[in-house]
This record gives structure tokens, C-alpha cells and sequence, in this order.
């Protein structure tokens, strides 16, 4: 440990799992992202079903 003016210090640079965890966390929001996508297509596509039936 360095040591200044009196007082210790001890570095680590271990992230915990950090890293790891955020890149879990961005492909998490990629997944859900095209998830919501997909959804949306499907939402959209069925408005434009009771459209068309409606205009009948």
C-alpha cells in the first residue's frame, strides 16, 4: 500500500464484473428493442386489418 502524508492507500482494479454486466445489460436492450419492434409491425398491421374491415 502507498502511503501519504500518513495515511494508506490500496488500489483495485478489479471491476467487480462490471464490464461484463453492462455489455449484458446493452444486449438485453438490443433484445428487447427488436422485440418491440416486432410489435409494433404486428400492432400496425392488425390497425390496418380493422381498417380495411371497417371500410367494408
Amino acid at each position: 500500500m502507498e502511503e501519504i502524508q500518513g495515511y494508506k492507500f490500496g488500489i483495485d482494479l478489479d471491476d467487480g464484473g462490471m464490464t461484463r454486466s453492462l455489455k449484458e445489460i446493452r444486449n438485453e436492450a438490443k433484445l428487447l428493442k427488436t422485440a418491440m419492434k416486432s410489435n409494433f409491425t404486428e400492432i400496425k398491421s392488425g390497425g390496418d386489418v380493422m381498417k380495411a374491415t371497417l371500410a367494408k
